[in-house]
């Protein structure tokens, strides 16, 4: 699962728009995080990406090992649209930044051959009274494919 992860922010960070988009400072403060968002990050971002593994499916056939993962990316903004709402990115923008990040991308993941990653469910944006921020989240599917030795 950790190749994954590693092969996630990769792809990620490779990406100059997307980067700008979360703000991207350094590893320590990347604009996206895995599980939950730590404590401070709403009051001192108006836009940043949490991300959820929802399933993890393990198969097997003679030849090769199989991982089928469904990922959750949850984007969040203080701005609806490009035009004056607030400072900060859209959750327009953010959402486009993500596609064109992961979106018919190479997912590299170390021992792995093959890697798959499929978007296919989007859900929002909606308003969330309780944080003042827009959200939107976007799945993937990745199947990967590890040959046995």
């Amino acid at each position: 699962m950790k190749e994954v992860i590693d092969g996630i922010v990769t792809a990620l960070t490779a990406n100059a728009a997307f980067k700008t988009a979360v703000s991207y400072v350094d590893a320590d403060d990347p604009g996206f995080y895995f599980g939950r968002a730590p404590d401070g990050v709403i009051a001192n971002r108006s836009e940043y990406v949490v991300i959820h593994l929802i399933a993890n499916m393990h198969g097997e056939t003679f030849a090769d090992y199989l991982e089928d993962m469904l990922i959750q990316f949850t984007m969040r903004s203080n701005r609806s649209s490009t035009t004056g709402d607030g400072g900060g990115v859209s959750i327009e923008d953010l959402r486009i930044a993500l596609w064109n990040a992961l979106d018919e991308v190479t997912l590299t993941i170390d021992g792995y051959s093959q890697a798959l990653m499929l978007r296919q469910n989007t859900v929002g944006p909606e308003w969330d009274d309780d944080a003042n921020l827009w959200f939107l989240s976007t799945d993937y599917r990745i199947i990967a494919t590890k040959t046995h030795s």
